[in-house]
């Protein structure tokens, strides 16, 4: 494998060295965490939809966090793209005692199109428009607090009838303790 030896040894420069290494470490490690918030809130909004979903099935849906995590495809997808892209900066940029800085050209151009694939993967996240009857959140608290009309261990998200000081013809859907009447897709909902 060939190797581009930037600086050679001096034990002068090791402080800045460590600087530079921990600072482009941190800008990847900052990206991937901000993908891991994308991610973490996509699948929060996947669990608010699959909770009405499912109690629209009469089951009773209580979702475990870790085990969500561990079952979603994004999220295993995004822990993998981590790993690999810590790997491929470890094998792209190092420092070898007595010998300097090496810039290996392969591992960088792995890490470019890792990075090109982090970015494309959270930029279709970020995009996708969740589909069905309730309305998006994803994760937003005050967004969930308007939702939210009775607070309750089981709450039955559905259309609760017509609105009583909106216009005409102008529905309400909310939650519940008790299931109702099924979302009317051909109606407008406040």
């Amino acid at each position: 494998m060939s190797a581009a030896i930037i600086v050679e040894y001096s034990p002068g420069i090791y402080g800045g060295l460590w600087i530079v290494f921990a600072i482009l470490q941190g800008i990847l490690t900052l990206a991937l965490h901000c993908a891991d918030l994308i991610i973490a809130v996509s699948r929060d909004e996947e669990t608010w939809r699959r909770c009405y979903a499912q109690t629209m099935r009469g089951k009773n849906l209580r979702p475990n966090a870790p085990i969500r995590a561990a079952t979603s495809r994004l999220a295993v997808m995004l822990f993998l793209l981590k790993v690999v892209l810590h790997w491929l900066f470890g094998n792209a940029i190092s420092y070898a005692y007595n010998w300097g800085v090496f810039l290996r050209p392969p591992p960088l151009l792995y890490l470019s199109i890792g990075s090109f694939l982090l970015s494309a993967f959270v930029t279709y996240v970020c995009f996708r428009r969740p589909g069905g009857e309730q309305p998006a959140t994803f994760g937003h608290i005050q967004t969930l607090i308007n939702l939210i009309d009775v607070w309750h261990l089981e709450l039955f998200w559905e259309d609760k009838g017509a609105a009583e000081d909106g216009p005409e013809g102008v529905r309400h859907a909310g939650t519940a303790s008790r299931p109702l009447e099924e979302v009317i897709k051909s109606q407008l909902y406040e």
